[in-house]
């Protein structure tokens, strides 16, 4: 989560202001993470930094809005780890995964 919140502040702060904001709110297995740079007038934020935020495998999605106030970043962050990807041996026809903790 910290590179996430350092990736939003990166943009918030290419914006040009001497303040940001941040605001996370928990709800269930995830968290919403808002920065907004007080700097009014400013375009949408840049769509490279969205589709590298948006391509992460624990952001379930992400955006920008403006307003008055300024522009606000925003992603919404599972805080449950990626499952790995199960994947075919090739010696046998079994799937591979993590080893089961079952009791």
């Amino acid at each position: 989560m910290a590179e996430l919140v350092t990736d939003l502040t990166g943009q918030a702060v290419s914006d040009g202001t001497g303040r940001i904001s941040l605001h996370m709110a928990p709800k269930d297995d995830q968290i919403l993470i808002v920065l907004l740079s007080h700097h009014q007038g400013l375009a949408p934020a840049d769509e490279g930094t969205l589709r590298t935020i948006a391509a992460r495998k624990d952001v379930g999605s992400c955006g920008t809005d403006t307003d008055p106030d300024g522009r606000s970043l925003w992603a919404v962050f599972s805080l449950i780890p990626p499952r790995q990807p199960l994947v075919a041996t090739p010696q046998s026809s079994e799937i591979a995964g993590p080893p089961c903790t079952c009791g």
